[in-house]
């Protein structure tokens, strides 16, 4: 997918990088468990990638669907399920 994603001829450490932020953080503290972290890892990882590729699509739904090779009402449930909308309001 960073293939896919990265502008130019070449991967970043950018494209390929999971930035973790505060919640993950007290999550390790609090002892969450291994599937706990990599389901919130996957998570973030997911909601920020489809962010991005709807942004860079100019929000065609169905062109980001086809980038992230997921079928058109898989992409709808993860922007319901990750509020989405908003965050693109936002950002």
């Amino acid at each position: 997918r960073a293939v896919i994603l990265a502008e130019g001829k070449k991967i970043t450490p950018d494209h390929l990088a999971i930035r973790l932020q505060r919640t993950d953080e007290i999550q390790l503290r609090e002892g969450a468990g291994l599937k706990e972290i990599g389901a919130h890892a996957q998570m973030q990882a997911e909601k920020a990638t489809i962010v991005r590729v709807l942004k860079q699509v100019r929000g065609n739904k169905r062109k980001c669907a086809q980038i992230l090779r997921i079928d058109y009402t898989t992409l709808f449930d993860k922007i319901k399920k990750y509020d989405i909308e908003k965050a693109m309001q936002e950002g």
